[in-house]
């Protein structure tokens, strides 16, 4: 039996039920726990499962001679796991004895443990992408979608950050950071142009980063190794945001992840996680640009119709308790596209804005058609408002050599936005009309 026994790949064992005394050990279990063939016998529990006392979970209180009893059990010496078949045999001197036949199963677990691990990052991935498309708040989405996979890998810290080639620098845009944990951005914003350089040629050389130890890293006293040594980073997930030319953005990453899968896995996960916040990452930015583009006069700069008629709407709503109201019309502005071109009348709006931005704010100011400008502005104190005024009439075409036509109002309380600018419009074409009328008198 012995011979028979010394030829199989698993470990087979024999031991006393009484004693535990090892009584047989088979050649591959004497190989693999290294035990010299002149050793000698020992007990089950120590050789076995690095015991000083019978196991607990022992079966010999479960075995019979008539059947198998058959059970699983991962090995804390060996970290194998093992499919485990045991029996009741009649020794040679005819007692009864324990046999176990142990099947090493490890890597039918552990490919079973990934499929489920895989199966468990599919299903948070579908989720994570249907969070991303929830609605059209972008920003909360991502901040959320954060939020969800640093619970989920079981991290410090989720970050995104954007490469700012001009200024030099990393800027954190979006942080999820785990209960107790305090924020990175502080850090982030202020590491060493060298580091920020580094990262970059990194990134464009790298499509996933999984440091699982960064010890080693700190120690060495560089300028990086401060950067992790401050945030407290001891592994790191990476992997950088690109646009379709290739370009490097950005980087989405993780921080101190207690969530064991296979490379492969975080990888994949990372990557699908990066392509989706890039894009919604330029969506939102594309979005943002077009918004401004769509509230913004190309020629001047300045806030267009499309923005003054939803600022007038908010005004109206929010029942501002003063405003102070000006429409500006340039004179002769037809005249000056008809014998001078259409350069030279453009020339002469953008004069006329660089006057009116040298005196009010930006978000203050409109051009709402060819030749007219609105001043709006809320809670100003009338002597303010006045004063600017007057400036801006003592002035007027001073540079350019062309006047404007001037209406404007201060109304304590805003009742019916629409009546005021309703009445200083008027006020505009009462002046502009005076021009012309004094202009034709002159001929």
């Amino acid at each position: 039996m012995y011979e028979v026994l010394n030829e199989l790949n698993d470990i087979v064992y024999i031991a006393d039920l009484h004693t535990y005394e090892l009584l047989f050990l088979n050649d591959a279990g004497k190989q693999f726990f290294q035990i010299d063939n002149d050793a000698p016998s020992n007990k089950c529990y120590a050789v076995l499962q690095g015991r000083d006392a019978p196991c607990p979970f022992c079966t010999n209180s479960k075995l019979s001679v008539d059947s198998v009893y058959e059970w699983e059990y991962t090995n804390p010496l060996t970290n194998h796991y093992y499919l485990l078949r045991d029996k009741l045999i009649h020794w040679a001197d005819g007692r009864l004895v324990r046999m176990e036949i142990a099947l090493d199963i490890t890597k039918q677990i552990t490919r079973l443990h990934e499929i489920e691990k895989m199966a468990e990052l599919e299903s948070f991935l579908l989720d994570s992408i249907k969070l991303l498309h929830r609605d059209r708040d972008i920003q909360r989405n991502i901040e959320d979608l954060l939020g969800e996979a640093g619970r989920f890998l079981q991290a410090d810290r989720m970050f995104i950050l954007e490469f700012n080639e001009q200024q030099q620098r990393l800027v954190p845009l979006y942080e999820w950071c785990n209960t107790g944990i305090s924020s990175g951005r502080e850090v982030l914003s202020e590491i060493p142009a060298e580091v920020f350089q580094k990262w970059r040629t990194y990134f464009h050389k790298n499509d996933f980063t999984y440091s699982t130890d960064t010890s080693e890293l700190q120690k060495t006293g560089s300028s990086e190794s401060a950067v992790f040594k401050k945030l407290g980073i001891t592994n790191l997930l990476s992997v950088p945001l690109m646009q379709g030319n290739g370009a490097v953005i950005g980087v989405f990453g993780a921080e101190n992840v207690r969530f064991h899968s296979t490379p492969q896995n975080m990888k994949l996960l990372f990557k699908t996680f990066a392509f989706f916040v890039t894009s919604m990452f330029l969506r939102q930015k594309y979005e943002s640009e077009m918004t401004t583009r769509s509230f913004s006069d190309d020629l001047t700069g300045l806030q267009n119709r499309n923005k003054f008629m939803q600022d007038m709407q908010v005004l109206q709503r929010e029942q501002t308790r003063s405003v102070g109201i000006a429409f500006a019309d340039m004179n002769g502005l037809k005249q000056i596209n008809d014998h001078h071109g259409h350069d030279a009348g453009d020339a002469v709006l953008k004069k006329a804005a660089g006057r009116f931005l040298s005196l009010f704010r930006k978000h203050n100011l409109y051009r709402i058609g060819g030749d007219e400008f609105v001043i709006v502005c809320p809670e100003i104190p009338q002597h303010v408002f006045a004063q600017k005024i007057a400036a801006l009439m003592d002035t007027a075409g001073c540079e350019s050599g062309h006047s404007f036509a001037l209406g404007w109002q201060w109304f304590e309380q805003v009742s019916d936005i629409n009546t005021h600018l309703k009445d200083t419009d008027a006020l505009m074409y009462r002046n502009k009309q005076a021009y012309y009328d004094g202009a034709r008198a002159a001929e």
